[in-house]
């Protein structure tokens, strides 16, 4: 694998649909969203001109992530926040998309190709194959558990087929569709049976939480105006961006301004990821600046 040498970030004490390639950066810090500065000692771990994007906190704290260097197509890199190394994972001509460790661990998946296949890979980079014979292209993925996996289904132009969020279970092949006129962002709800996904079919838009053993869905709250990238805490609290700014959304309390990144140079907010932990984020935007 090539290593590359970042400079390490360090964090302060807190008190206790098609893929769409563009300009974007990752920065990494330290989250308490209890704390009077609830993000601090962001860090842009990318920071080259291109498309860095669609971050994953692993369970052992490192970050997967796509990157489109040069001429290629994107590639996944992981970052270790410990060490500020980070190391190219995949290397093939075909692209991946949309990192995300499988449940055990021992994998992660991606969006792979121009047919856009659910694919795996071993940690190292080992190529082990399409995750299974399902319905493609797949836009966006994420696992409910070892075999359940609720998948964001392009459409289908021939057919008029609209975006369809469709539930595979890979050991036996079966598929279920369960609602069209979603969002991308696709989430397994914290210390639950359940997956999230926003639904776009009107105006404002919801999130909602599907139960995958009764397939039943309970809307929990309206996105922020027009947004529709989100990442729950552990604790289960939502949080989403709007420019310059992080919201985040509670049981009982509604929406309410988190932190304003601004002054860390970063507009544009779209995909997040949170740590196992709860103490890591991983923000998507543009900077200010240009390389």
């Amino acid at each position: 694998m090539k290593l590359l040498h970042l400079a390490p970030v360090f964090f302060l004490a807190l008190p206790c649909y098609a893929q769409n390639p563009g300009q974007t950066d990752i920065w990494v810090g330290s989250f308490d969203d209890a704390a009077a500065a609830p993000v601090r000692g962001l860090s842009n771990i990318t920071n080259q001109p291109g498309y860095d994007n669609q971050p994953h906190f692993a369970p052992d704290g490192t970050l997967f992530y796509a990157s489109v260097r040069g001429e290629r197509q994107p590639d996944i890199f992981r970052y270790d926040p410990k060490t500020g190394i980070t190391e190219q994972i995949t290397n093939t001509d075909d692209g991946e998309y949309s990192p995300t460790v499988m449940p055990g661990g021992g994998s992660f998946s991606v969006i792979r190709g121009s047919e856009q296949w659910l694919w795996h890979y071993g940690l190292d980079g080992n190529d082990l194959g399409a995750v299974f014979d399902g319905p493609r292209p797949v836009g966006y993925h994420a696992w409910g558990d070892e075999r359940t996996v609720a998948m964001f289904i392009l459409p289908d132009g021939a057919t008029g087929t609209p975006i369809t969020l469709q539930v595979a279970n890979i050991e036996t092949d079966s598929v279920e569709i369960i609602a069209d006129s979603i969002g991308r962002s696709l989430h397994p709800v914290p210390n639950t049976n359940a997956i999230s996904y926003v639904d776009k079919s009107s105006a404002p838009w919801w999130i909602v939480s599907l139960d995958l053993a009764t397939m039943s869905k309970t809307h929990l709250t309206e996105t922020r105006p027009a947004n529709e990238d989100y990442v729950w805490t552990p604790d289960g609290s939502i949080v989403m961006g709007e420019g310059s700014e992080l919201h985040i959304w509670r049981v009982g309390n509604g929406w309410r301004l988190l932190a304003d990144l601004e002054d860390a140079g970063i507009t544009n907010i779209s995909r997040l990821s949170i740590n196992r932990e709860g103490d890591m984020i991983a923000v998507v935007g543009v900077a200010e600046t240009t390389h």
